[in-house]
């Protein structure tokens, strides 16, 4: 019989290798008490190579499609410096003429841009930060790939809202929250007061304008 718990090494080394994941982040997800325990954990002598390769292949060419994405001009995205940089550079004419075509501009200037997935967006800073602000994070980037998890964050924030004993500080936290969530909502070509409507009618939770 098989367990989840078997395939953790698995998991492990594949993370490790790949640069969606890192060391801490694994630490931190299999509760180990050090980073050299992570370190062994994901070690494997028997990795089969070609499979792993494989696999990579087939990372960079995800990748490589999320990157080029970013640099259609019909595609909304959100974030800090790096994405507004985007917006500007895809737009250029003059800079797409220079390359020939706008994929030829996409492709050399993605080619540079590390991405990793932190789960509510992209982190561009390789392996030096654990970016858990995509949203404002001057390396990260949300795109409509993450919609399903910002509108779970705004249900998550609209059921706060419902409740009598969070007190100011928690009511003034969740109205944050909130905000936050429908910011990157509506950068992303949302309607976010249709989108509360109907998550009202789905989860029975009153709207509430804060």
């Amino acid at each position: 019989n098989l367990s989840a718990h078997q395939f953790r090494r698995t998991f492990a080394n594949y993370a490790v290798h790949s640069e969606f994941g890192d060391l801490r982040a694994l630490k931190d997800h299999f509760k180990h008490w050090s980073i050299t325990m992570t370190a062994l954990y994901a070690f494997n002598d028997d990795l089969d190579a070609e499979l792993f390769e494989e696999m990579l292949r087939e990372k960079y060419l995800v990748e490589e499609e999320i990157k080029q994405d970013w640099f259609e001009l019909d595609m909304p995205i959100t974030g800090g410096d790096i994405a507004q940089n985007i917006k500007v550079v895809r737009e250029d004419k003059e800079l797409i003429r220079s390359f020939g075509s706008l994929s030829a501009m996409a492709k050399a200037y993605s080619s540079s841009i590390p991405i990793r997935s932190t789960g509510i967006g992209w982190c561009t800073n390789d392996d030096e930060c654990k970016c858990g602000k995509p949203d404002s994070c001057e390396s990260g980037i949300v795109d409509k790939r993450h919609l399903p998890y910002w509108e779970g964050m705004l249900v998550q924030q609209m059921k706060l809202m419902q409740l009598d004993d969070i007190g100011e500080v928690g009511r003034a936290a969740v109205k944050k929250g909130m905000e936050r969530c429908e910011k990157v909502l509506a950068a992303l070509g949302i309607d976010v007061e249709t989108m509360k409507q109907e998550i009202n009618e789905r989860e029975h939770i009153e709207v509430i304008n804060v």
